[in-house]
């Protein structure tokens, strides 16, 4: 198997074992409610113009584009 392989295997194994963490799970549920409280979507920008998302949303978004 070459490296990148073993790597994207890697990543599928802990993004799958993240998913089934109870305890990651409560934490990020609090965080994001927390965050919503305080507008935190609201302080972004991208190329200078408002964006309202997470910033890894807008990352998400240029690399569908691209």
């Amino acid at each position: 198997m070459i490296e990148s392989d073993k790597f994207k295997e890697q990543c599928r194994s802990e993004v799958e074992s993240q998913g089934k963490d109870k305890t990651l799970l409560s934490l990020t549920q609090k965080w994001v409610n927390s965050a919503n409280s305080k507008k935190y979507s609201y302080h972004y920008e991208w190329l200078g113009r408002p964006i309202i998302q997470y910033p890894q949303d807008i990352v998400a978004m240029q690399e569908l584009v691209s």
